[in-house]
């Protein structure tokens, strides 16, 4: 019986192990869409991560519903780890929890409470579980209470790799290691005795999709990483971590399920802060690849200039020491050699970590991403989506975006069609599941397909995207004409003319004197006299707003024509546009100012300035002033014509001699 107990208690507590466990990783902050692919995580000594989960277990004379307290994942720093003879640089975790709940035994009803704590490695390069340290003391309280004590050290040969970064949605990888297991159990007045195992894991693991997952630390958009079974976890961008996993064992005889949540995290910052790309990240072997970036110091900002950069790449067993520039950056393009690791993908030979480290005046920082080995290049996929408008107008510029998935991740280029026998180059290169986008105008209406097609950088395209039609309807257009006149209460008939847009259109008038309409070509009647400004707004079927105004005069008609006055050049010398002296003429030297003032009681309706008859410019509002910068010499005639709003007309000319 008491082998038996030992068992069940052990299957238990390795539960807890691996619950507690799992590895953690992040992906890329740097794309502007949602990322189908999630690149290594970079760790750093302070990161935390608090999790809330439960256990429960049953088998032919046992019970257990426990709830898994405050478990904290804690990053201590990196320490380098030997196992069987092979030394590791490691992640250092610290994991501190404590489990309490019921637990039944032959039908006997009991208690369990007690503390775990423990250290876990993981492998810098590509997060491989190296080795986990566990222990969880308490009590058990049966009829009477016993005190428990379970110790045991768990060694993975190779190294556990439960993930194989970079993790890509629709990904199938192998993965198998020894794990052997070495511990002590202690039951008081039951149990006091070694443990010692040794078994091959070999799973098939896959990243089937993205999902929004609920925790008590919020709502993320996780992805999905299972076996296929009931061993799943989730990890969100956001988090940079997991924020939840579930643990399911079935022997037979016995079953045990567990899962856990993230309740809250905390990511450390790094003293100095280290960019770190690869340029392909997924090479073919023979292809140089670029390793670049930019140091920082992260309180400031402030670039860190002529400071050492050691890159190292473990798997390859190669290092290299750059230096960084005046802005920061640093550089190296190598020639890598295949590759190959212990998770067998169909799409990759190989994949491992490039580490970029920088330390500076007793600061440090350093930065992690994953380097894929492949055998041949896949083109990018058909671009699923363009994103744009879908009406529009002649004339106006309107931007259009798309992006399309790449297997490889490589820098894209894209080429947009725009329906109307025109087609951009080829735009370029952006970071893969990056938004590319290019502006577009079309001069005719009419209805256009848009297309869009991707290009990797050594070259391969994607077929042609789906049509996105886009409808371009003439610019709206509103003329209500006028001055109109009137005297008071007779009526007022507006002639409205509108066209172009998206119709049926909306009509809002403003009549000058506190009331609307909302017809098309309304009438109206004003009851005293004055000048009103009309106001019309129209709103088409769609986003285009315009307006036009015009003016009524109410009241007996005006025949008195507007007064012209110049103000500027008269009877003077002028030199750069100052008047240095009067003069009996007009002599200019250099550019002048022409200003011009025109009154009139009814309003000003077009006023025309000619040079020796032409007409150089004409105002509708003031000021009426015109710069008059042309290079000429000899004597020149000046023309004014002003109008009124009824159709009166007044003329001023004058002579001035202009000498350049």
């Amino acid at each position: 019986m008491r082998r038996t107990w030992i068992k069940h208690l052990s299957l238990v507590s390795m539960l807890i192990i691996a619950s507690v466990s799992l590895p953690m990783f992040t992906v890329s902050d740097e794309a502007a869409i949602p990322s189908t692919r999630a690149e290594i995580p970079t760790w750093y000594k302070g990161d935390r991560w608090t999790y809330e989960g439960e256990i429960h277990g049953s088998g032919e004379n046992w019970t257990v519903d426990a709830s898994l307290k405050d478990v904290i994942c804690k990053i201590l720093g990196i320490e380098s780890v030997t196992v069987n003879g092979t030394t590791y640089l490691c992640y250092k975790m610290n994991i501190t929890g404590a489990i309490e709940g019921n637990f039944t035994w032959n039908m006997v009803p009991g208690r369990i409470e007690g503390v775990i704590e423990g250290t876990s490695y993981y492998r810098i390069a590509d997060l491989c579980q190296v080795k986990s340290e566990m222990h969880s003391y308490g009590e058990i309280q049966l009829v009477l209470p016993h005190e428990y004590d379970f110790t045991s050290t768990t060694t993975f040969n190779p190294p556990a790799e439960y993930f194989d970064f970079p993790i890509k949605i629709s990904e199938e990888w192998e993965t198998s290691s020894k794990m052997h297991i070495e511990g002590h159990v202690y039951i008081q007045d039951l149990y006091d005795n070694d443990i010692s195992a040794t078994s091959w894991a070999n799973k098939t693991l896959s990243c089937p999709s993205r999902q929004s997952i609920s925790t008590p630390a919020g709502v993320f958009n996780a992805f999905l990483i299972t076996d296929g079974g009931e061993n799943d976890s989730y990890y969100s961008p956001d988090v940079g971590n997991i924020v939840a996993g579930s643990i399911y064992y079935n022997n037979g005889n016995d079953t045990v399920a567990g899962y856990i949540v993230l309740k809250s995290f905390h990511r450390a910052t790094q003293p100095i802060t280290v960019t770190l790309k690869l340029l392909p990240c997924e090479f073919i072997p023979g292809e140089t690849v670029k390793i670049y970036g930019d140091v920082k110091y992260t309180d400031t900002g402030e670039p860190i200039e002529n400071a050492d950069v050691v890159i190292s790449i473990p798997i390859l067993e190669e290092s290299f020491t750059v230096s960084t520039n005046e802005t920061g950056y640093y550089e190296k393009i190598f020639n890598p050699q295949a590759f190959y690791d212990n998770t067998p993908s169909p799409i990759e030979i190989g994949s491992d970590g490039v580490i970029a480290k920088c330390a500076v005046d007793f600061k440090e920082g350093y930065r992690v991403r994953t380097l894929v080995c492949i055998d041949h290049d896949t083109p990018p996929e058909k671009p699923q989506y363009i994103i744009g408008v879908k009406k529009g107008y002649t004339n106006e510029s309107y931007v259009f975006s798309s992006y399309a998935y790449d297997l490889n991740y490589d820098p894209m280029y894209y080429k947009f069609s725009w329906g109307d026998g025109t087609e951009t180059e080829w735009i370029g290169a952006v970071e893969a599941e990056t938004l590319c986008g290019t502006q577009k105008v079309w001069n005719e209406s009419g209805s256009f397909e848009v297309k869009v097609k991707a290009k990797d950088f050594r070259g391969a395209e994607s077929p042609w995207s789906n049509p996105f039609v886009v409808e371009i309807k003439p610019q709206l257009f509103v003329d209500i004409d006028g001055p109109y006149h009137a005297l008071p209460g007779e009526p007022v008939t507006f002639n409205t003319t509108v066209y172009g847009g998206y119709q049926p259109c909306t009509y809002h008038w403003d009549f000058g004197d506190g009331t609307t309409s909302n017809e098309s070509n309304p009438s109206h009647v004003y009851e005293e006299e004055g000048i009103y400004t009309v106001t019309l707004t129209v709103h088409d079927n769609y986003t285009a707003i315009k307006t036009d105004e015009t003016t009524v005069v109410v009241g007996p008609p005006d025949t008195t024509p507007p007064t012209i006055t110049v103000e500027k050049p008269w009877k003077g010398l002028y030199i750069s546009n100052n008047r240095i002296i009067p003069f009996f003429i007009t002599i200019v030297i250099g550019s002048i100012d022409i200003e011009i003032n025109v009154t009139d009681e009814s309003g000003i309706e077009y006023v025309a300035l000619y040079i020796d008859g032409n007409e150089v410019s004409n105002f509708t509002a003031p000021p009426y002033t015109w710069t008059w910068s042309e290079k000429t010499f000899g004597k020149h005639e000046i023309k004014i014509v002003a109008t009124d709003i009824f159709g009166n007309t007044a003329t001023t000319e004058f002579a001035v001699w202009k000498l350049l």
